[in-house]
């Protein structure tokens, strides 16, 4: 009879050690969801920052400006306006692919990307690659240390994801 009574407490032992681990794996699903919300909503807050610094950079930056004012006559900028506006375009290029990937995996608020935020990516990748003398500007720029490989990657990867989303 008391062999038979530690058996049970050893079950019973066994019953409490099992509810303790699915409460667990429970706990640390729901932390795991509750982490990646707020990575995702951070993301997207440090996104929309990036993306308004680099919109007012010119702004407080008159190399940039007297450098976006003679794009299509780039022979006309000096080289200090050069290499500010090519460091502005590098870094735009930057924000944009690094979007584009992020958009991708669901890096965002909702995860998955919804339509219209790839349609608004699309509007911000087609203006800086529209805006006009940025192309020419940046095919001219090897000399002032943007790699000229780099710059055709950029546009090369964000011509891709334009085209595939257009698709």
């Amino acid at each position: 009879a008391l062999r038979m009574n530690w058996e049970a407490i050893g079950a019973v032992g066994e019953v409490i050690g099992a509810a303790a681990v699915v409460l667990t794996l429970a706990y640390l699903t729901f932390q795991v969801r509750a982490n990646l919300k707020a990575t995702r909503s951070q993301t997207l807050l440090d996104t929309s920052i990036q993306y308004q610094n680099l919109m007012l950079a010119p702004s407080g930056n008159t190399l940039i400006q007297c450098a976006f004012e003679k794009l299509g006559e780039s022979e006309a900028m000096t080289s200090a306006e050069r290499i500010a506006l090519a460091g502005w375009c590098n870094a735009m290029m930057n924000f944009l692919e690094a979007t584009w990937i992020q958009t991708d995996i669901g890096a965002f608020a909702g995860g998955k990307a919804t339509a219209s935020e790839y349609k608004g990516l699309v509007e911000v990748t087609q203006q800086f690659l529209e805006t006009p003398g940025i192309l020419e500007f940046l095919e001219s720029s090897e000399q002032i240390g943007i790699q000229r490989q780099e710059l055709e990657r950029h546009h090369r990867v964000l011509s891709s994801y334009l085209q595939r989303v257009s698709d």
